[in-house]
C-alpha cells in the first residue's frame, strides 16, 4: 500500500454487534498505531492511513496487524475473534 489500507471484516450474524480494535506493530513488536471502533454492520473496515501513533507517515517495510473483534449476540453472550496478518508498504 502507499497511502493506506483497509482492514475489512465481517460479523457473524444479522443481530449482533462488535467493538473491533485495529493494532499496528513493527516486526520487533512496537505497536505504532491503535483505532477502535463500535459497529453492528455485517461488513465493514478499519482504516490505516500508514501514519504512526504521533501522526507521522511510517517507513516501507513489513507491519503486523491485530484485529480484536468482540462481538455481542442478540442473545446476550459475547464472542471475543483475534486475527493477525501482515501489510508491506512500499
Amino acid at each position: 500500500f502507499h497511502d493506506g489500507v483497509d482492514i475489512t471484516f465481517s460479523l457473524a450474524g444479522a443481530d449482533a454487534s462488535a467493538d473491533v480494535t485495529l493494532e499496528i506493530y513493527t516486526l520487533a513488536g512496537r505497536k505504532i498505531y491503535s483505532s477502535s471502533k463500535t459497529t453492528a454492520e455485517p461488513f465493514d473496515w478499519i482504516h490505516w492511513d500508514g501514519k504512526s501513533k504521533f501522526g507521522e507517515p511510517v517507513a516501507r517495510g513489513v507491519y503486523i496487524y491485530v484485529l480484536k473483534t468482540k462481538l455481542h449476540s442478540a442473545d446476550g453472550k459475547t464472542h471475543t475473534k483475534t486475527l493477525r496478518g501482515k501489510l508491506v508498504k512500499e
